[in-house]
Order: C-alpha cells, then structure tokens, then sequence
C-alpha cells in the first residue's frame, strides 16, 4: 500500500500532532543498539512508518496499554516520562537476551477509497477480507478499521548469548524461536506467530532486511507464510537488521458506528551482527 491513508487516531490530540506521518504503515521498536554493555541504559524508539523507514514518536502514556521487559532475572516494568523520545528506556541488569514488549491502545483508520483498502489488503496477505467485505453488504467507501499495535523487539546485552525469547502475553505475538544472537553466519532461525497463545497457521509475514547502520535504505522485503504449527524460517545474514509484521484482521459484526474491521499488527525487530 503506496497510498494516502487519513488516520483518525483515538486518544489525544497530542498524539496526532507529535505522529505527523498520516501514511503510516508498519509500527515497530528499534533500539538505538541492539548490542549494548551490562550497565548502560538500552534506548528504543518507537517507529511508524513504511519500508523500514518511519518517524519517531515519543511516549504518551494514555496510548500505552502494555510495556515490558524480560530478561534472565525475569520481568520488569520500565519507567518513562511523557514525551520521552526515544520512548523506550530500559536499565540492563543481567547479561544475555533482553525482550522489550508493548502495546498500544486501539486506533482508528477510515477508509475512503476502495482501491486503498483493496491495496493495503493485498500488500499484508489479506485478500480474502475484500470477498468477506462484500458478501456482508458493506460499502466499498466510508467505513472504518479499529486496530492495534504489539510490537517486540529483541536485545543482546553484554555480547552473553544466553536468553531466549518468550510469549509476554501479547495478544497478537511473533516470538523468536532461536536466539538470533546465538545464531551463526548463514544458520536458520525460527518464529512463530501467536493469536490469544495459540499458534496461527496459514498466516503471512512480511519481513524486511536492511545492513545494520544503513538506516534510511532500501530494504530487501520478503513474504513467508507460516506452517501448520504457525511458524517460518528463513537464513540470517551478517551485520543485518531485521523487522518482521504481520496483521491479523477479524470483522466487526455488527458494525459499531463505521467500524467494520479490527486488526492486530505484530511485529519483531533484532539484529544479526556482523
């Protein structure tokens, strides 16, 4: 989906000045180093955006309604202050794998052209929504999606390879079967995806591939559909940065107000060194 989208987002007026950008697509976590040392303070932003590519947006609470981190001494709540840019500031407290999970309050996104609709269906696997939509009587134009955003991302602290990631809950959730830390050059690794705790089968994910350090690149994007058991698995490539999304849609039935569809967007994000 290449076209202009008008999101109206619920929540606060803040919220839609400091986002700015209303062609937002993808929405994931992005550390400002995937690799730091045990004791410095692990800063994430928060992006939205497409092609690997989004702005910043600070933390505004009344839109946070999960926020996390895991670690091998377990989970903790970090603290943050309104406006934190980045958003995400986590202490690290134990080497080896870090997972920062959160989730955002639901937004909404009124659709007034039908090819928008049809085009952004179709770039996240979800075509047989269009069918769906028109055998409910729906109209083709002015309607609107209520949707969600879990993003996780994933943190080796110290140059430890120990950790591994875990469901945190989420109800919408990529989880790293592999640590890619852990992984060497060429390995395969391993997601699955998750709806409610369970694993979904026959869904797509989007992955995008960028160098690390290249922020602002071209990345190279791939689709995978996941198995029976709900996973994918694919070859990592050295000093490589990462992002995988997927989206889950389900109907509104009956419609409340202009809201016709619900979606849950999970996404991953870590990096393979070089």
């Amino acid at each position: 989906m290449r076209k202009r989208l008008t999101r109206l987002f619920s929540g606060t007026a803040l919220f839609l000045a400091l986002c700015g950008n209303v062609n937002a697509h993808e929405f994931w976590i992005e550390p400002v180093d995937f690799t730091p040392e045990l004791g410095d303070k692990v800063e994430a932003n928060l992006r939205v955006g497409q092609d690997f590519k989004g702005d910043i947006l600070p933390l505004i609470p009344q839109m946070v309604l999960f926020y996390e981190a895991f670690d091998n001494q377990g989970m903790r709540s970090p603290s943050g202050e309104v406006g934190d840019r980045p958003a995400l500031k986590v202490e690290t407290r134990a080497p080896g794998l870090l997972v920062i999970a959160y989730q955002s309050t639901p937004s909404k996104v009124a659709f007034d052209d039908p090819d928008i609709f049809k085009a952004y269906l179709e770039w996240e696997g979800l075509d047989w929504v269009l069918g769906e939509h028109q055998k409910r009587g729906l109209p083709e134009a002015g309607f609107s999606e209520l949707y969600a955003r879990y993003p996780k991302t994933l943190v080796d602290v110290g140059g430890d390879t120990s950790g591994a990631d875990r469901a945190t809950g989420l109800q919408a959730e990529l989880v790293a079967l592999d640590n890619p830390y852990a992984l060497g050059a060429g390995a395969e690794m391993r997601v699955q995806l998750f709806w409610n705790g369970k694993p979904e089968p026959g869904r797509q994910i989007k992955m995008f591939s960028r160098p690390a350090g290249a922020e602002g690149s071209m990345p190279e994007v791939t689709d995978h559909i996941t198995d029976a058991s709900g996973q994918i698995s694919f070859n990592v490539s050295p000093g490589t940065v990462y992002m995988l999304n997927s989206v889950k849609m389900l109907p509104v039935d009956p419609p409340r107000d202009d809201v016709v569809w619900q979606s849950f967007w999970s996404s991953l994000t870590f990096e393979f060194p070089g």
